[in-house]
Parts: structure tokens; C-alpha cells; sequence
């Protein structure tokens, strides 16, 4: 499919909802993919990446370098399936927490969208050209807090993955970091004396979700969005919203109760 170069993102949620449930092994995933790659390619100007958000109104993220990777891996389908959680579930919640903000782009969106956020994010690096890019995108809803969230309050070792930023993460978190690596010291704050603040939450900790959902088996949030991995997979969307928690990754599955820190961190979209 070919997505046309005026496309809103109104428009790319619409694309997002019509494949929602596809299985990102698929051809036809694939093919979602390579649209929205090549989309984006030709949205971007003078090293920044735009996004209509609505009425000529764009969302403006700059396009850099994050070790190997670049910021463009923010604009691929699998990301807009997550955008369209939020997309879903705006009017419902007034007050989101974005754990682990990375750019900020997940914070933006959720802002034009009508939510207040907290972004948490701990790499200082980050937490710099996350300030630029709210800024940059006139986002008065948006709190930023320079920390991590884990399972207390807490001074943590922290890995920059000098190669790989998008992996940057808590020492002891992640066994699989590569290459030239960089340890610094950031504050962490506990989950639990702080969700009362929040009835949606979107965690990309890379590799402390575990202790985090872990951390709140027992009290009660709306939604929640964990971004991880998975293969295990779910029925309809609908009939789950009905009966309790949903989670995605190859395609979508029901979860019962998450019971220790390794089921929590094998679910990659977790609601």
C-alpha cells in the first residue's frame, strides 16, 4: 500500500486501526512497515522528521543519531500501533505517566491529544533533547522529571549503551547491552508513592518493567502500557476491554495475573 503525502495523523490512525491485530512477521505487517517508512522518508527536512498532527499543525522531532540506530525507528508501524492505544483511550484519562521518555515523542503525542503527562526520563543526554523537543513542539501539558521509576526511591547505576541509546538502562537490568558502554549515577523513584497521581501509564524501562508492574500488583491502575516482549497472543480488543488486562506483541493476548517479574517482562504492550 502507498500512503498518501498529505496523510494527517488522524489518517495514519485509521491505517493503524484497520491493521491493528496484524502479526508483525507477516507479509502484510511488512508491507504496513515499508509504507510507513517510506512516508517518512519524504517527511523529512533540514535533518527533522515531521508528523501533520491536524490543521497544518506538525510535530517536529529531529532527525539524529542514537549509537547505530537514529531517531527515525520512532516513526515505524509499531510504534503508531502504541499511538493508537493513546489515540483509543484519550477522554478517558486526564493524567498519564510516560516512564522511560527516551525523544519525548510518546509524551508529545499524548499531549496533543489532551493528556497532562510526567515524562520520566533518566539519561541525561536524553533528558536534554526531550526538553528541546517539547519545547520545540509548544507542549504546555507536559512535565519533565530528569529520573528513573523502578521499585523504590533509590540512587541507581545507569548504562549508557554508547552504540545503542534506545538500550540505555538500569545496571542489572539487561544482559544482552553490546559494545562501548558508559556508567553513570541517576536517582530512581518508587512506583508506588506516586501512581496515585495517574490512572494511565506507559513504561519503556527497558528491562525494570518487571519490577515495576511487580510493584503495583496491588494497587489498582485503568491502564497501563508496558512496551517489552513476547509471542504470546489475543482475541479482539472489545471483548478483552470487557474482561480485564490485554497485552500485544506478535499479535494480541489475554493475561490473567501477572505473578512475578519475569511474566511482567514478557509482554511487550501490556494494558
Amino acid at each position: 500500500m502507498k500512503i498518501k503525502k498529505d496523510t494527517t495523523f488522524q489518517g495514519l490512525m485509521e491505517i493503524t486501526r484497520k491493521n491493528f491485530f496484524l502479526k508483525p512477521k507477516t507479509s502484510k505487517f511488512k508491507e504496513i512497515d515499508s509504507s510507513f517508512i517510506n512516508f517518512f522518508k519524504k517527511k523529512i527536512k533540514k535533518k527533522t522528521i515531521f508528523l501533520n498532527f491536524q490543521n497544518k499543525e506538525n510535530i517536529k522531532i529531529p532527525l539524529i543519531k542514537m549509537g547505530k540506530a537514529s531517531s527515525f525507528g520512532l516513526f515505524i508501524f509499531l510504534e503508531f500501533v502504541v499511538f493508537y492505544l493513546y489515540y483509543f483511550f484519550k477522554g478517558r484519562h486526564k493524567r498519564a505517566a510516560d516512564i522511560g521518555g527516551n525523544l519525548g515523542l510518546h509524551s508529545i503525542i499524548m499531549s496533543k491529544l489532551g493528556y497532562t503527562v510526567d515524562v520520566y526520563e533518566p539519561d541525561p543526554n536524553h533528558f536534554k533533547l526531550l526538553k528541546k523537543n517539547v519545547k520545540n513542539n509548544n507542549c504546555k501539558n507536559i512535565n519533565l522529571i530528569n529520573k528513573a521509576v523502578s521499585n523504590k526511591n533509590s540512587k541507581m547505576q545507569f548504562v549508557q549503551v554508547l552504540n545503542n541509546t534506545y538500550a540505555n538502562h538500569i545496571i542489572g537490568e539487561k544482559d544482552n547491552a553490546h559494545g562501548k558502554l558508559k556508567i553513570i549515577n541517576v536517582k530512581a523513584l518508587d512506583i508506588s508513592k506516586i501512581i496515585n497521581k495517574y490512572s494511565f501509564l506507559k513504561i519503556d524501562a527497558e528491562g525494570s518493567e518487571g519490577k515495576i508492574i511487580c510493584r503495583l500488583s496491588k494497587i489498582p491502575v485503568t491502564e497501563v502500557i508496558q512496551l517489552t516482549k513476547s509471542n504470546d497472543r489475543l482475541p479482539p480488543l472489545k471483548e478483552e476491554r470487557k474482561r480485564g488486562d490485554v497485552g500485544q506483541t506478535i499479535s494480541w493476548f489475554a493475561v490473567a495475573e501477572l505473578r512475578n517479574r519475569k511474566e511482567a517482562e514478557d509482554k511487550i504492550l501490556l494494558l
